[in-house]
C-alpha cells in the first residue's frame, strides 16, 4: 500500500493519502490545519462538523468530506463532552494532513492520553498503512510506543526496533485478535516482505479460574516471513519450570495446564528460543513474552480488624463522625470494577437515628450519626454493615457493630428543698456551715451528674464558699472571711447549681445546645443568721517600736498602749511576754516601766539588739476577750565594755619562728569596739625581751627579741578601744622545742616571771 517512507527532506505535501474507503483528498489544504489547532486549544467540536468525521471508518457508507469544509465558527461550537469523538476527529484530521505541516502543528499541547488514543485507534481501524505515516511524522511517536504502559493499554506489540530503525521495518501484529489479523493480513505481508525476520510478540491474556479443557491452548509462536526452515520452539521462565506452561517445539502451541489465581500472580514473564531444526543453531536472539493473568471477580470485599463494639456518646451531633472505622479491601485487580467496594449501612436496629456512612480516606470507611440519640430510651444499636464490590455480578461481605450508648447530661439538677437555714458565728471561719442537696436522672458518678454549685447573690463581700461533696453531691456552704456583725444579721443567700457537662437535649431528632432553649437552671434560698459576739479590745497599732539607751537607770516608761472597745469599757492589761523581767506593766492604763537595768550585751537580745515585750489586753464579757499587741525595744549600745584578749596564752615554737599572734575583742559596737592599741607594761625587763608587732587593729603580735631559755613568760599588755578606754591583759607566752604539728617536745619547766 506504500513504499519505503522518504527522508524528512523529501517534499510529501503534494502527495495524496487514501483509506481504502474514501477517495484520494488533498494533504496539502491548510483548513485541517487550523482544525486541529482549533480542537487543542478549545478541547470542542464545532457544531457544523460534518459527521463523516466522527463517524467510524470502518463505515463504508461515510461520504467523502474535504478538510476545507471543517472551519467553525466559535458561536457555533459546543463543549465536547464525550472523549472518543473528540479522539476519533483528532485522528482522522491529523490522517487528512500534510506529513511536514503536521510536525508545525500544537501537538505536544495534546494531552498524552489523546496522542495514546490516536496512536491506538489508527491502529486498530486504519490498519498499518494509517499507523506508518503517523509514525513518520509525529514527534512524540517514539516516547510514547516505547513506554511499557502505552504498550499494555494498546492491548498489542510494537516490534522493539521501532524507536531503533524507523517505522519501515516496524510493523506490529495485533497478538490474538483474530478480527484485527484477518483486517491487516494483506497489508501486512507486503511490508513483511520487505523486512527481516521478526518473530510476532505480544502479551498473551489469560483468564484466571478459566473453566475449560486442559491443556489449553493459549497463544502460537510463528514467524511472518514465510520460510522453508524448519523451527523448534523451547520455553523457560515464570510458570515453566513448575509445569503450568508448556509449548509444543515442533508447531509453537502454548499451553497452560490448568487454572491460574490472578490474586496470587498476575502476570508471568517467559522467555523462548527458537531453533533450526538441522543444525540445532539460534534461528534468533532470546526472544520473550508476558502472560497476563485477567482478572474476574472471584474475591469479596473484605474488613480489615473489623471492630465489633464502640462506646458512643449520647449529646454526638448529627453529622458528626462515630468512633467506628473500617478498612474494607478487594483482592481483585485494582482501578477495576471488581475491586471498586462500596460500603453502605445494611439492617438497623432500633432504626433511628438514622446511622450513615461516609468514606474518608481510601479504603477507610466512618460511620457517621444523621440524628441524635437518647440514652433514657435506647442504650444500644446494632448497625450492619455491607460492603459490595461493582463486578457481575457483585460479591459482598457483611460485618455487624454493636454501638453502646453512653450516657450524657441531658438531665438538670433539681434541689430537694425548697428554702434553707444555717447559723454561724461572727469572725470566725468555718468549713461546714449548711449542705443542701440536689437530685439528678443523669448516671451517677458521671460528669454529666456532678454539680457545681454556684452563688446568684447575697455573697458580694466573698464571705461565704459553696463546694461540692464528691461523695454525695452535696454543696457545702462554709466562712471563708472573718466579719464582724455589730448585731446579730440574718443573711440572704441565693445558690444555683449546674453540672459539670454542658447540657444536651434530643428533642424530635434535633440535639439541642441553646441554653435558650434548654430548661432552666434551679436555684434556691439560703438563710444565715450570724451571731454577734463579745468583741475583743481593739489596739490602735497590733506591733509598735520603742528606743531606749542600754544601762538606762531603772523606772523609764518605755510604753503607754492605746486600746478602744465597742461592747465593753471595762478591760484591764497584763503582761504577757517579759523573758529578762525588766519592765512592768500598769493594769488599768497598760503603761510599760523599767524595774532593771537593760543590757544591749545580753542573751535575750537578739542579734539585731531588739527586746521583744508582749502583752494583753482584756475585756469583762463572758467568756472575756483578748487581744495583743508586741513592742520590739531596740536597745542603743554605750560603751560599757572593755577590750580583752581572746586566748590568754599562746605557745612560741622557738624551733621555729620568734612571733605569736593574739586576737582581741569588745562587746561593744561602733563606735565602742575595734581597732585596738597594744602596748607593753612600763616594765624595763619586759621591753628588753619581747616587742609588738603590729600593735593596732583587732590582733596583736608578740615578738622575742632574744634567745629565750624553754619555759613560761607572763607578758603584760594594755588593750586600749576606739573611745580609749583601757584594760590591762597578761599574756602567758610558753617557748618551748616544738614538732612538725607546733606542739612542745618536752615538758614545761617551772613558772619564771619577768
Amino acid at each position: 500500500m506504500f513504499n519505503t517512507a522518504k527522508s524528512p527532506e523529501e517534499d510529501m505535501c503534494g502527495k495524496t493519502f487514501s483509506n481504502g474507503q474514501e477517495e484520494s483528498v488533498s494533504i496539502t489544504d491548510p483548513a485541517a490545519e487550523r482544525m486541529i489547532e482549533y480542537l487543542i486549544s478549545k478541547k470542542k467540536i464545532p457544531a457544523d462538523l460534518p459527521k463523516a468525521l466522527i463517524t467510524s471508518s470502518r463505515d463504508p457508507k461515510a461520504p467523502n468530506v474535504s478538510p476545507k469544509h471543517l472551519i467553525p465558527t466559535e458561536t457555533e461550537s459546543t463543549e465536547c463532552r464525550h472523549d472518543h469523538l473528540l479522539r476519533s476527529t483528532y485522528l482522522r484530521l491529523i490522517l487528512y494532513s500534510c506529513l511536514k505541516a503536521i510536525e508545525k502543528l500544537p501537538l505536544r499541547k495534546m494531552s498524552l492520553h489523546v496522542l495514546e488514543a490516536v496512536l491506538q485507534e489508527v491502529v486498530l481501524t486504519q490498519g498499518d498503512a494509517a499507523y506508518f505515516p503517523l509514525a513518520l511524522t509525529c514527534n512524540h511517536f517514539e516516547s510514547i510506543v516505547s513506554d511499557p504502559g502505552f504498550r499494555k493499554k494498546a492491548d498489542f506489540a510494537w516490534l522493539d526496533v521501532v524507536p531503533k530503525t524507523g517505522p519501515q521495518v516496524a510493523i506490529a501484529a495485533l497478538g490474538e485478535n483474530k478480527e484485527g489479523r484477518e483486517r491487516h493480513r494483506r497489508n501486512k505481508q507486503e511490508s513483511l516482505s520487505r523486512s527481516k525476520r521478526r518473530w510476532v510478540l505480544t502479551t498473551i491474556e489469560l483468564e484466571e479460574e478459566l473453566k475449560v479443557d486442559y491443556p489449553y491452548k493459549i497463544s502460537l509462536m510463528n514467524n511472518l516471513k514465510k520460510e522453508d526452515i524448519g523451527h523448534e520452539f523451547h520455553i523457560k521462565g515464570e510458570g515453566v519450570e513448575d509445569g503450568l506452561f508448556t509449548i509444543d517445539k515442533m508447531t509453537g502451541d502454548v499451553y497452560a495446564h490448568w487454572p491460574v489465581d490472578r490474586e496470587k500472580k498476575a502476570s508471568y514473564h517467559i522467555t523462548f528460543d527458537v531453533l533450526d531444526e538441522e543444525n540445532r543453531e539460534t534461528v534468533d536472539r532470546e526472544l520473550s513474552f508476558d502472560v497476563k493473568i485477567k482478572d474476574i471477580n472471584d474475591n469479596a470485599p473484605r474488613f480489615i480488624k473489623p471492630m465489633k463494639q464502640a462506646n458512643v456518646k449520647e449529646n454526638t451531633k448529627p453529622g458528626e463522625y462515630l468512633p467506628v472505622s473500617m478498612e474494607v479491601v478487594d483482592d481483585d485487580e485494582e482501578n477495576t470494577i471488581n475491586s471498586t467496594v462500596d460500603v453502605t449501612v445494611g439492617k438497623q436496629t432500633p432504626a433511628e437515628p438514622k446511622i450513615g456512612i461516609k468514606k474518608i480516606v481510601g479504603r477507610t470507611h466512618q460511620l457517621i450519626s444523621e440524628g441524635c440519640f437518647d440514652y433514657d430510651k435506647i442504650k444500644q444499636y446494632s448497625i450492619d454493615i455491607k460492603a459490595s464490590d461493582r463486578g457481575n455480578p457483585p460479591l459482598f461481605s457483611t460485618m455487624t457493630v454493636e454501638l453502646n450508648i453512653i450516657d450524657t447530661n441531658s438531665h438538670q439538677p433539681k434541689f430537694k428543698e425548697r428554702q434553707y437555714e444555717a447559723e454561724a458565728m461572727e469572725m470566725q471561719k468555718l468549713d461546714d456551715v449548711l449542705r443542701v442537696a440536689v437530685e439528678d436522672k443523669d448516671t451517677p458518678g458521671t460528669d454529666g451528674w456532678r454539680a457545681k454549685y454556684f452563688f446568684i447573690s447575697g455573697n458580694e463581700d466573698g464571705i461565704y464558699k459553696i463546694t461540692t461533696d464528691p461523695k454525695t453531691n452535696e454543696g457545702i456552704i462554709g466562712v471563708v472571711k472573718e466579719k464582724n456583725f455589730d448585731v446579730t444579721t440574718l443573711v440572704k443567700l441565693q445558690i444555683g447549681v449546674e453540672n459539670i457537662e454542658p447540657l444536651t437535649v434530643c428533642k424530635d431528632g434535633k440535639l439541642i445546645t441553646d441554653s435558650s432553649k434548654l430548661p432552666p437552671q434551679d436555684s434556691v434560698s439560703i438563710t444565715v443568721k450570724m451571731f454577734d459576739t463579745n468583741d475583743a479590745p481593739v489596739f490602735e497599732k497590733y506591733t509598735d517600736k520603742v528606743y531606749q539607751m542600754e544601762e538606762s537607770e531603772p523606772g523609764q516608761v518605755l510604753y503607754t498602749p492605746k486600746v478602744h472597745d465597742n461592747d465593753s469599757s471595762n478591760f484591764r492589761f497584763e503582761l504577757f511576754e517579759d523573758p529578762a523581767d525588766w519592765v512592768t506593766i500598769d493594769e488599768k492604763t497598760g503603761k510599760i516601766t523599767t524595774i532593771e537595768k537593760m543590757d544591749r550585751e545580753s542573751p535575750f537580745v537578739d542579734e539585731n539588739d531588739i527586746y521583744t515585750i508582749v502583752i494583753a489586753a482584756i475585756d469583762d464579757g463572758s467568756p472575756p476577750a483578748t487581744s495583743t499587741c508586741t513592742i520590739s525595744v531596740h536597745l542603743r549600745d554605750i560603751n560599757d565594755n572593755s577590750p580583752t584578749l581572746l586566748n590568754k596564752t599562746a605557745i612560741l615554737c622557738a624551733n621555729h619562728a620568734n612571733k605569736v599572734t593574739v586576737h582581741a575583742k569588745d562587746a561593744d559596737v561602733e563606735p565602742y569596739g575595734g581597732p585596738f592599741s597594744f602596748t607593753l607594761a612600763d616594765d624595763k625587763t619586759v621591753r628588753e625581751c619581747w616587742k609588738l608587732d603590729p600593735a593596732y587593729g583587732e590582733e596583736v603580735g608578740i615578738v622575742s627579741l632574744k634567745n629565750l631559755n624553754y619555759g613560761n613568760y607572763s607578758v603584760p599588755l594594755v588593750i586600749e578601744d576606739k573611745q580609749n578606754q583601757a584594760k590591762e591583759e597578761s599574756l602567758n607566752v610558753v617557748v618551748c622545742n616544738c614538732d612538725e604539728t607546733g606542739v612542745c617536745r618536752e615538758p614545761k619547766p617551772h613558772l619564771c616571771s619577768l
